[in-house]
């Protein structure tokens, strides 16, 4: 009896085979040691036979892999990150549902000493959030708290937080990462912002449970003793 392959195997035989012989025949924009020049989502779908998450699957496999040329491992510094983010975003437009652009731009390759490169990734983390804060919002997290601490950025981890709170709707965030605002804010005294947000909190409908409801106006009180101290002063 006569066995078939399966077409969805066979589909990324013939897609993984375009891939490889797309980026042969492209002239090197970049050193030979680096990621190649994205291929766009649109010419992906044209070969990807009514597929495209299953191309996306095959990029992303392929890119997890990009930093071993010839048996040698290349440091993530040496690579290209404006091409690298670009495959992440071809990657995420061929299957909007997927989570793996955020969580490895977030988890694996933000895992630099490079801050440009930390800044670019953040960039790219951000821009891919805001087009589905409420599926992607942990890995925004993730670099709010990689730019307090690693990179000694607080403006850009205000920023950050900001966008989480602001981007979703209420209840959408767990405490910890809606709270990220405020609590920077009074970091840097500016405690009246600080307080604007916690009352949008408060009233905002959100369900609250009875401890994080009391937090919230102890840290409400704290910094309405602060701005009477200012006052005084």
């Amino acid at each position: 009896m006569k066995r078939y392959l399966p077409i969805k195997f066979l589909q990324g035989l013939l897609f993984l085979g375009f891939i490889l012989f797309k980026l042969a025949i492209t002239p090197a924009m970049t050193p030979e040691k680096d990621i190649p020049l994205p291929i766009t989502a649109d010419h992906i779908r044209l070969v990807a036979l009514g597929e495209p998450p299953l191309a996306a699957k095959l990029v992303a496999f392929w890119l997890l892999t990009v930093d071993v040329q010839a048996g040698n491992w290349l440091r993530l510094e040496e690579l290209n990150y404006p091409n690298l983010t670009g495959w992440l975003e071809t990657i995420q437009e061929l299957d909007p549902w997927s989570e793996y652009p955020g969580m490895v731009a977030s988890g694996v390759f933000i895992d630099v000493k490079d801050s440009q490169r930390i800044r670019w990734i953040i960039d790219f983390v951000l821009r891919n959030f805001e087009q589905a804060p409420e599926r992607r919002w942990r890995w925004l997290a993730q670099c709010a708290v990689l730019a307090k601490y690693r990179l000694h950025d607080r403006p850009l981890a205000l920023r950050l937080a900001s966008a989480l709170r602001t981007h979703t709707r209420p209840g959408a965030l767990p405490a910890w990462a809606r709270d990220m605002e405020f609590l920077l804010l009074q970091e840097i005294g500016e405690y009246e912002t600080a307080r604007q947000v916690i009352l949008g909190i408060l009233q905002s409908g959100e369900a609250l449970e009875p401890r994080e409801q009391a937090f919230l106006l102890q840290r409400l009180r704290e910094l309405e003793s602060d701005l009477s101290g200012r006052y005084v002063e």
